[in-house]
């Protein structure tokens, strides 16, 4: 991948006015897998720092720290000259991406439906404050879905919640919202007496529970958390009508290669859809 942008960056110099014009913006997707995944290739003593999210705790598919907390950056020549090589610890999510570039790109969204990402293009380049003050790292009531629990997890400003298991009224079989307390379910000591809370700012490798403390903040936190897990939709499972009996798709053939949260991902034609050429030859 190197290689590549590297030859993408040599051709834009090539007409430095159009180099001159653009940002190139690198984000991860998500933290690294565990330490047991296949991709850790560890060799000798090499311990396999892809597989590390240190400081943070958790890994790729879970809403600790180390599952979400990414590192990225953006490179380009309108960049203000007093924040070119410095670090921006302004909360940031995957959203605020879209209405960042559409803005730089002199465009406008205001014909969609309303976004939940920031235009953070100000507060890089110092021009203004951060626009965003929460997070929201997830309110799921699928416990068997691709990502473990804990299931539901928000941020505001310093603090963070986390609840193992989380019931949302009229989704998934839900009669009443909010989450489990206790959770005896929980394989973490604390999440078992109920939603933990951090100070990621004090504390951004989560490791003391701060809720019996700080109960005015816990409550504050949940309180917000049910106004948007009121306002989500369904989330997709795995059998019909995935989404609900609304869902367009509802009645959409499911992947013949067999059931489980990988299979939506596998290809659903035997050539894996390298022969352009031919039609695809469907899995029976």
């Amino acid at each position: 991948m190197d290689d590549k942008v590297g030859e993408i960056m040599a051709q834009l110099g090539t007409v430095p006015s159009q180099l001159n014009n653009t940002v190139v913006i690198f984000s991860s997707d998500n933290g690294a897998p565990p330490l047991s995944s296949d991709v850790n290739h560890q060799v000798g003593q090499n311990p396999g720092w892809i597989a590390r999210n240190y400081p943070f705790r958790g890994h790729k598919a879970e809403i600790w720290e180390g599952g979400t907390r990414v590192a990225g950056f953006v490179h380009s020549a309108l960049l203000p000259m007093q924040v070119r090589g410095t670090v921006s610890n302004a909360m940031m999510h995957v959203t605020d991406w879209l209405p960042t570039i559409v803005g730089l790109a002199g465009g406008s969204h205001t014909k969609n439906l309303a976004l939940d990402g920031y235009d953070q293009w100000p507060q890089l380049t110092h021009s203004a404050p951060p626009p965003r003050t929460e997070v929201l790292y997830g309110v799921s009531t699928v416990v068997d879905g691709l990502a473990g629990p804990p299931q539901a997890g928000l941020r505001v400003g310093d603090f963070k919640v986390l609840c193992w298991s989380y019931t949302i009224e009229g989704i998934n079989g839900g009669t009443f919202t909010g989450p489990c307390s206790p959770c005896p379910n929980a394989t973490d000591p604390e999440l078992k007496k109920g939603c933990t809370l951090y100070n990621l700012v004090e504390d951004p490798s989560e490791k003391t529970n701060i809720a019996e403390s700080n109960p005015e903040k816990l409550a504050e936190l949940l309180a917000r958390l049910k106004v948007l897990a009121l306002e989500s939709v369904e989330p997709m499972i795995w059998d019909h009508p995935f989404q609900g009996d609304g869902y367009y798709c509802a009645g959409c053939p499911k992947h013949p290669a067999g059931t489980g949260i990988a299979v939506p991902w596998l290809p659903w034609c035997k050539d894996n859809g390298e022969d352009r050429n031919h039609p695809c030859d469907p899995i029976l």
